[in-house]
C-alpha cells in the first residue's frame, strides 16, 4: 500500500509540474480532464442511477491526496485513491437530499466562477435538510492583508517565490493564483453570497481551524490533522441546509 501511494504521489507531482512553451500546469490539467477525464463522467450515471452509495453518505469533494475513511471520496485525477472517480464538472452523482455532510478543501478555487456557482448548487441539492457543509479555500482577505502589511508581509512571504521572481507583487500573485491554477479567489463575503444564491442555508459562518459544527472531532482530525497549517491560513466556512 505504501509503495502504491508513493507511485501515485510521484505521478501526481509529475503531472502538476508539466511545463514548456505549449502547456502551463493548469493547461495540462485541462487537457487531462478534456481527454482521459471525460471518461470519468460515465461514473456520474453509474452512481446516480445504477449503484448509489448506501446511507449515511458523507461526501469528500475533490479528495486529491487526502483520502478520508468513512467518507465517499470523489476525485477526478487517476493518480490518487478515490471511491468515485469523477470530473466534478459533471455534478455530484447523488440523488436529491441524499447526503448528511459535504466536505470540500482547496477545490473551489480551481474552477471559474460559473462552475463554482453550479457546484455550490449541487452541494445544496445533494444535502438533506439540516445536512452540514464545510468549505476550505485560500483566503483572499488574508492574502490582500499580507500584501499590504509592510514588514510583517515581508516576514510572512520571505520563503515564497513565484517562478524566478521574489518581489512582493510576484509572491502575491503566487499566493492568490498559484501559478495560474486558481481562476477565482474568495473571501467570506463572496463565498457567502454564492452560497445564498445556491439555496437556503442556516448558520453560515466563518469558523476557525480546529473548530467544526459539521464534522465530529474524529472526522476533523482525519480530514485536517496533518494539514493544520494550511487550514489555519485558509478561509473556513460552514453552514447547514435549511430545514424548510
Amino acid at each position: 500500500m505504501k509503495a502504491a501511494e508513493k507511485v501515485r504521489g510521484w505521478l501526481c507531482r509529475t503531472l502538476l509540474r508539466m511545463r514548456g512553451e505549449q502547456f502551463t500546469s493548469r493547461r495540462a490539467i485541462e487537457v487531462y480532464f478534456n481527454t482521459i477525464g471525460l471518461l470519468t463522467r460515465l461514473n456520474y450515471y453509474r452512481y446516480r442511477y445504477l449503484t448509489p452509495p448506501r446511507p449515511p453518505i458523507r461526501v469528500h469533494v475533490g479528495s486529491g491526496p487526502k483520502y478520508i475513511p468513512g467518507f465517499v471520496n470523489i476525485e477526478g485525477l487517476i493518480v490518487w485513491k478515490a471511491d468515485i472517480r469523477l470530473d466534478l464538472r459533471a455534478g455530484l452523482p447523488f440523488k436529491d437530499n441524499a447526503a448528511d455532510v459535504i466536505y470540500c478543501c482547496h477545490v473551489l478555487e480551481h474552477f471559474d466562477i460559473g462552475r463554482v456557482a453550479r457546484l455550490l448548487g449541487e452541494f445544496h441539492r445533494v444535502l438533506r435538510p439540516g445536512g452540514g457543509l464545510r468549505i476550505v479555500v485560500p483566503d483572499l482577505e488574508r492574502a490582500v492583508a499580507g500584501y499590504a502589511g509592510g514588514a510583517e508581509a515581508d516576514a510572512d512571504m520571505k520563503h515564497s517565490r513565484f517562478g524566478e521572481f521574489r518581489s512582493r507583487g510576484a509572491v502575491f500573485n503566487w499566493k492568490t493564483l498559484c501559478d495560474n491554477n486558481h481562476p477565482v479567489m474568495l473571501d467570506h463575503s463572496f463565498l457567502a453570497e454564492l452560497l445564498e444564491r445556491a439555496g437556503r442555508w442556516d448558520r453560515v459562518a466563518r469558523v476557525g481551524a480546529g473548530e467544526s459544527a459539521v464534522l465530529t472531532s474524529e472526522q476533523l482530525e482525519a480530514a485536517e490533522g496533518d494539514r493544520r497549517d494550511l487550514v489555519a491560513a485558509s478561509l473556513v466556512v460552514e453552514g447547514f441546509k435549511a430545514l424548510v
